[in-house]
């Protein structure tokens, strides 16, 4: 299919965010609102606990049977050490994205630019769909905007994964003249912006 691109484009990225006056949002509103962020959250936690797991249990597998096809099969071995390389680093990535998701707090503590490579590699290791994150400028952003840009691209990843069949999916963060723009492209089935989707909401 032609690429996709989802753009999340924000003007003025230093300016802080305020609230409207006389347009504050019902209370059980943003309660709603917060427990449906804390249900994706745990969803996604889940996801990514299981898929560690499963590639844990991978590497002890490839690991059990090295000594076994070492001396026999030295080609096989070799390439067993190379999956085991991939697999620990993959382990590694998805843990990371699994510590913000339990403590989302750390968001912050890094760079959005760092934190969307992290997400890059734990996406890799979870789906084996290549996904590579350009960062053109990377510099230090308001807590409400890191978070949900973050957001945004995470959703966005999900949503070319589960609906467009990606096969090559790249995150891209730079500034332009008027503000910072965050780009996810896939080269998905994509699909037509003109026709009505029932029951769907979204872009």
């Amino acid at each position: 299919g032609h690429p996709m691109a989802f753009t999340a484009f924000l003007s003025h990225v230093g300016a802080p965010v305020e609230a409207v006056p006389g347009q504050a949002r019902p209370r059980a509103g943003a309660d709603a609102e917060h427990e449906a962020q804390e249900d994706e959250r745990a969803r996604i936690a889940g996801d990514l606990h299981d898929s560690v797991t499963q590639t844990l249990f991978s590497t002890a597998a490839i690991a059990d049977a090295l000594p076994d096809v070492w001396d026999r099969y030295p080609d096989e071995a070799r390439r067993g050490l190379e999956d085991l390389r991939q697999l620990t680093k993959g382990a590694l990535a998805e843990m990371r994205a699994l510590l913000l998701e339990l403590h989302p707090t750390a968001l912050l503590e890094k760079q959005l630019g760092e934190l969307l490579k992290q997400l890059a590699d734990a996406t890799v290791a979870r789906t084996r769909i290549p996904v590579t994150a350009e960062v053109h400028d990377d510099r230090k952003l308001p807590d409400q905007i890191q978070v949900a840009l973050y957001r945004t691209a995470q959703e966005a990843l999900n949503n070319a994964i589960k609906h467009a069949s990606a096969d090559r999916i790249d995150l891209r963060l730079h500034q332009c003249s008027v503000g910072l723009v965050l780009e996810v492209v896939d080269d998905g089935v994509g699909f037509d912006p003109k026709t009505q989707y029932p029951g769907h909401l979204g872009l």
